[in-house]
């Protein structure tokens, strides 16, 4: 496949809502050029990127909003308190779930339910900046506390105590969960067309 063969694909098979006869032009025009294809195809994909950014402006808001809540401020510090004061605590450490993960889950459904059609760059941002925000603590730490730092004596493996592998498998379980369940609350929030809305689609 060439390069701007690839580059329309990407551009046009799945259009922002409304836009769907437009990227049907764009692959009309585009099959009917004997040249200057990569141009055409480029500016197809600038043009559907900027559609996109604009129908999907409440979803990466919300993506931001989410991500600087849970790793940035001290909301979540805050939030963990109060949930280690409720009556939640006794489950949350019988199963040894810690709070971050409760607080991914519920940022992952309401994003996945803003847009369902973003599960991967939701799970990876809501993983990746954990993971981030986990190395710049632990070298703030390290740097800070160096002299004061004794190692932690062995014992019984658990979720706080098992290695970096497990955390971050847990974190993709939960965002796979919460795209899931998102995803079903989409699906039951979305307003069904009424019946002028679908003769008028029928017959236009």
């Amino acid at each position: 496949m060439a390069l701007a063969d690839w580059i329309m694909r990407i551009a046009t098979e799945n259009p922002p809502k409304g836009r769907e006869t437009w990227a049907q032009a764009m692959r009309a025009e585009y099959a009917s050029l004997s040249d200057s294809k990569l141009g055409w195809a480029l500016g197809c994909w600038s043009t559907m990127l900027g559609w996109r950014l604009r129908a999907d402006t409440l979803y990466f808001a919300a993506l931001i909003a989410a991500v600087v809540l849970i790793y940035f401020t001290g909301f979540s510090g805050r939030l963990q308190y109060v949930i280690w004061l409720s009556p939640l605590q006794s489950m949350i450490s019988h199963f040894d779930i810690h709070p971050l993960l409760v607080f991914m889950l519920i940022a992952a459904i309401a994003l996945n339910a803003v847009n369902p059609r973003r599960p991967v760059l939701t799970g990876l941002t809501l993983v990746a900046m954990q993971q981030l925000h986990w190395v710049v603590n632990e070298w703030y730490v390290r740097w800070k506390f160096a002299p004061y730092i004794h190692p932690t004596p062995s014992g019984p493996l658990h979720i706080f105590s098992a290695p970096p592998i497990v955390g971050i498998l847990a974190q993709i379980g939960v965002c796979c969960v919460g795209a899931i369940v998102g995803a079903w609350i989409a699906r039951k929030l979305r307003k069904p067309p009424s019946t002028a809305d679908a003769a008028g689609a029928a017959f236009g």
